[in-house]
């Protein structure tokens, strides 16, 4: 089940964004130890501001009740920018990778967005190694129009930052 996550997900989406952060370093801009400081009740706020946002949110997928993979959704609330909606957070859980559910997350997303007046185009970033990521944004439309190299350094590893965008007019 794919739904919009609210502050009664708390706790799951706390477990959900460590699990992001400690899998995927270098794919979020936010750090463990900065996660894993906040309070449940900052956590809450987070997630209830993102409920009551007429420009935000963020959809979790549910194995019964259980929330296994998100995706966020943000809209800059400047006249000149609110065009332009931005994924991030993409994430789903290693043992349910491969079952569709990362395509059923982002076709909700996309579905949502073109309902939001004047979206005219989403973008999101990735790092060129996630080539799973980068194969589901293509197949939906996405494509790549600026790419920054040498973007994030892990230890000695460095990656290109892919800058992908998917027209809705």
């Amino acid at each position: 089940m794919i739904r919009e996550l609210s502050p009664k997900d708390a706790e799951a989406f706390r477990d959900i964004r460590r699990a992001a952060v400690m899998q995927n370093e270098g794919g979020f801009a936010i750090a463990l130890d900065e996660w894993i400081s906040k309070s449940l009740t900052e956590i809450s706020e987070i997630l209830e501001d993102e409920f009551t946002s007429p420009n935000d949110f963020i959809l979790g997928a549910f194995d019964d009740s259980r929330l296994v993979g998100m995706i966020g959704f943000f809209r800059p609330a400047r006249p000149k920018l609110e065009r332009h909606g931005h994924i991030w957070g993409t994430f789903l859980l290693p043992e349910y990778r491969g079952k569709g559910l990362a395509g059923k997350l982002l076709d909700e997303l996309i579905k949502r967005a073109k309902h939001m007046q004047g979206i005219e185009q989403i973008q999101l970033t990735t790092l060129n190694v996630h080539n799973s990521s980068v194969l589901l944004y293509k197949s939906r439309g996405f494509r790549v129009f600026a790419t920054e190299k040498a973007a994030v350094k892990i230890g000695e590893a460095v990656y290109d930052e892919l800058y992908m965008l998917l027209s809705l007019t």
